[in-house]
């Protein structure tokens, strides 16, 4: 079952705000939700994605990070840098959940 804390409708109502991410040498730097999206969708599972910005120089490579949001409170996301846009380093992370099935769960 999907985390309420990880549903992309409430990353949504947030795309352009700022999200805090310590890095491992303890800077923090600002990240700015740029993006949500669907990936897929079927009966047994959903997934999306988040992208963010960063400034180019920021010390945050590929792995799991602490953030902080405003509004959505302090989370726990894996980041991978996908690329540079317009001098920013854009970082993604991505949900998979499954779906809990209760008509199959009933036939067993």
């Amino acid at each position: 079952m999907e985390s309420q804390q990880f549903e992309r409708d409430k990353f949504a109502q947030v795309i352009g705000s700022s999200f805090v991410v310590m890095a491992p040498d303890g800077v923090t730097t600002e990240l700015v939700l740029k993006k949500v999206s669907e990936l897929h969708e079927s009966p047994e599972r959903r997934g999306f994605s988040i992208e963010f910005l960063a400034p180019e120089n920021c010390n945050v490579a590929q792995g799991s990070y602490d953030l902080e949001h405003a509004t959505l409170g302090e989370m726990h996301l894996f980041l991978v840098p996908v690329g540079l846009v317009k001098g920013q380093l854009q970082l993604q992370s991505i949900f998979n959940f499954l779906i809990d099935d209760e008509a199959n769960e009933q036939d067993d």
